[in-house]
């Protein structure tokens, strides 16, 4: 779902002024965060006199329930933080950028092979990344998923600071890796 984007500035000065990065909300206060991504059943007191397709239901909704992990918040961390530093040398409207992409355009338009390292100044395309390890079914995938359920997978820019910045920016992506290695399974997945 394509959310409109809503800014904010960060207490870390490198992120504003950026429109990727200020659209990005944090959540500072643990206990909000975990309030947040904490689901408990609504169980009824009289679930025994229930009928059975009923009772039935009710125990349906233990497959949602979520206790987040006591690594919620430092992975949270974690995550945010590297998604954030991602944007800092990646602002659309910084000098660099736009000359980047002005080359890159023309380039394309000559039908030339883009080649990155034809552009100085362009930012790395490879990221840091996080581990996260444990036994089959305890509960990794979904943890990684709250937590990244909190910021909007994709968000749409309109305008920002009064100048026209028609984006659309994608936050997140999340693939399910198959357990054989397969390449294509992972492409599967993908698509």
């Amino acid at each position: 779902m394509l959310l409109p984007a809503s800014y904010n500035k960060h207490l870390d000065l490198n992120l504003n002024n950026n429109p990727l990065s200020e659209s990005i909300q944090i959540e500072l206060s643990n206990e909000k965060l975990i309030d947040s991504l904490t689901i408990l059943p609504n169980a009824q007191e009289n679930f025994w006199q229930l009928p059975e397709v009923y009772q039935m239901s009710q125990l349906r909704q233990l497959s949602v329930v979520n206790s987040p992990h006591p690594y919620t918040q430092a992975l949270y961390n974690k995550i945010m933080s590297l998604k954030l530093f991602g944007y800092v040398h990646r602002n659309p409207f910084s000098a660099d950028t736009v000359k980047i992409h002005t080359n890159i355009s023309h380039s394309l338009r000559e039908k030339k092979l883009y080649k990155p390292e034809n552009y100085p100044g362009l930012a790395p395309t490879t990221a840091p990344s996080v581990l996260v390890s444990g036994e089959s079914g305890s509960g990794k995938t979904t943890l990684i998923r709250s937590v990244l359920s909190k910021t909007p997978q994709a968000v749409q820019h309109s305008s920002y600071k009064g100048t026209p910045f028609n984006k659309k920016q994608l936050n997140w992506l999340s693939i399910d890796m198959p357990a054989t290695g397969s390449p294509k399974a992972l492409c599967a997945n993908f698509f």
